[in-house]
């Protein structure tokens, strides 16, 4: 008796463990797409990455925003800006003078919006001994 009601508790657990995962993944984190916007200058690479889901970039929610810089200079004061022209008003997204050179993936913006159509542009000003070297790309 004991082990047939183990054996109904473990398949009763394994069942609802089964429905919890099938809900807690939406059915648009699977189709999240990403777009990649760079620039270079001063012999660095500067690049924004937005994960989206939606059918076009046009009418799209954001889901998330980072940012990466290379190469890794250990430095943490490069500035990473985003306009988004696609909303009204234009939605603003900046890292406040503390960007870090790491050459990884580092969130620039957590928090989720809407979006229609129109530009995005990224702004990249890297710190470096003496002048600071600027980019911006402009992406549709």
């Amino acid at each position: 008796m004991r082990i047939q009601s183990r054996l109904c508790a473990a398949a009763m657990a394994a069942a609802v463990g089964a429905s919890v995962m099938a809900m807690s993944a939406p059915a648009d984190a699977a189709a999240l797409k990403y777009k990649t916007i760079s620039c270079k200058k001063g012999g660095f690479k500067g690049e924004v990455r937005i994960g989206y889901t939606g059918r076009s970039w046009s009418g799209s929610d954001v889901r998330e925003m980072k940012y990466r810089i290379t190469p890794s200079n250990g430095r943490k004061n490069h500035n990473v800006m985003v306009a988004d022209f696609g909303v009204a008003p234009t939605k603003h997204t900046k890292n406040n003078d503390n960007g870090v050179a790491n050459g990884r993936w580092n969130f620039l913006r957590k928090k989720d919006y809407h979006r229609g159509g129109g530009n995005i542009g990224v702004r990249f000003i890297f710190d470096k001994s003496g002048d600071d070297p600027t980019c911006q790309k402009t992406y549709r």
